[in-house]
């Protein structure tokens, strides 16, 4: 019995790529990045653990988007990546980046489905004070939609193909 692969050159590059890709580990992260900061310098990444987890002392409740994205999301991610390895010659990092594209979107989305629990009467005072006085997000902007003042934290939210170092 005799097999034979069919393909050359294209076949070769395919499995030359392959090659060079196998040893090479690497990995997706996504959410928000220690650089991304509002313009006054608060950490983005601060503001929205605090949002997401809550924080008693500051008498916020807990509002999570990071973790229902991932149990509503996590097994589409995972297709994205065999998705896209089907389709690019097995490029992984390609892979990656499509699953980390899709996951950003997911937690954007997430973002903006959070309506309860509701804001404090202050924070919606304070928000209108704010909006009168520097005009900072738009006027017709629901006032009282919780994590979504100026949109900041929404269009903060990325991710990042990295070479895994096993960390």
């Amino acid at each position: 019995m005799s097999s034979s692969i069919k393909g050359g050159a294209k076949m070769a590059a395919h499995l030359k790529t392959f090659q060079e890709n196998l040893g090479k580990k690497k990995t997706v992260k996504v959410g928000f990045f220690e650089n991304a900061t509002y313009p006054d310098g608060t950490s983005v990444p601060m503001v929205a653990a605090t949002q997401e987890f809550g924080s008693p002392v500051q008498n916020i409740p807990a509002r999570p988007f990071m973790r229902p994205a991932f149990e509503e999301n996590h097994e589409q991610w995972g297709k994205a990546i065999s998705g896209v390895l089907k389709t690019s010659n097995g490029s992984m990092e390609g892979a990656l980046k499509a699953a980390g594209g899709a996951a950003a979107e997911d937690i954007r989305k997430a973002i903006q489905a959070v309506h309860e629990p509701g804001l404090a009467v202050s924070t919606i005072k304070a928000r209108l004070r704010d909006w009168e006085e520097t005009g900072a997000f738009e006027k017709d902007a629901d006032l009282q939609k919780p994590l979504i003042r100026t949109g900041h934290m929404l269009n903060s939210v990325s991710y990042q193909v990295e070479d895994d170092d096993g960390s």
